[in-house]
């Protein structure tokens, strides 16, 4: 994996044909512009991706460049990082050193995870935020952090969703499985966080004339 990942970092153009969208869109976040725009009109172009992995890279511009290289390089560390948190993860309930090494290598092991890993897309973002989130969530009966752990937990779901809309299998996880230790709090905490993860879309759909929810809502709706 980290041989074919080097491959790649030396690799100067598109692997995956989205490659570029994402880095684009990281050089517009760059330039204080949006992406989500109307694509009819020049330079007729438009994101369909959340900003989060774009921001997380544009961190890296000022070691690579506005290059490939930065979003692979930022994927490919998550994806590691990723795999740590699963094993992490798994110690903590079970203990011991082959469950975890073997849970975290198995996530690596994944022919979808190898493929995208090293590659500028921010898939695997919205994965290692999931994790994160998850993490934090099951140790939120900890008697003595279990508040802080909560919150955590629901703000690296939040982050999960605007790194990709396909986080919102993980919310219904999350709060189903909230629900089942406590239906009243998990209730209001559904409630709050619709509230702050609304009033950020509103907001950006605002910034954005409503192209935010034309490339990123209505073009992604497809029967799955």
């Amino acid at each position: 994996y980290i041989t074919y990942a080097v491959d790649l970092f030396r690799w100067p153009y598109d692997y995956d044909q989205g490659e570029s969208f994402e880095l684009y869109d990281a050089v517009l976040h760059s330039r204080g512009e949006w992406p989500y725009r109307d694509s009819s009109t020049f330079p007729f172009y438009a994101s369909n991706y959340p900003p989060v992995f774009h921001l997380l890279n544009v961190l890296l511009f000022p070691l690579f460049g506005q290059t490939l290289l930065s979003g692979r390089v930022l994927s490919f560390t998550i994806t590691l990082l990723t795999a740590a948190m699963i094993g992490l993860t798994v110690h903590r309930r079970t203990g011991g050193a082959f469950l975890p090494a073997i849970t975290g290598l198995a996530y690596l092991a994944s022919p979808f995870v190898y493929h995208v890993g090293p590659l500028c897309r921010q898939h695997l973002t919205m994965v290692f935020l999931e994790v994160l989130c998850v993490y934090f969530i099951a140790a939120s009966a900890d008697p003595r952090h279990g508040r802080r752990n909560l919150v955590l937990g629901l703000i690296f779901l939040f982050l999960a969703g605007y790194a990709k809309q396909l986080a919102v299998f993980t919310a219904a996880a999350v709060f189903f499985y909230l629900f089942l230790k406590k239906p009243a709090r998990a209730m209001v905490l559904a409630a709050l966080f619709g509230l702050a993860f609304g009033a950020v879309f509103l907001l950006i759909n605002w910034a954005t004339d409503g192209y935010w929810w034309i490339n990123t809502i209505s073009a992604n709706v497809n029967e799955f």
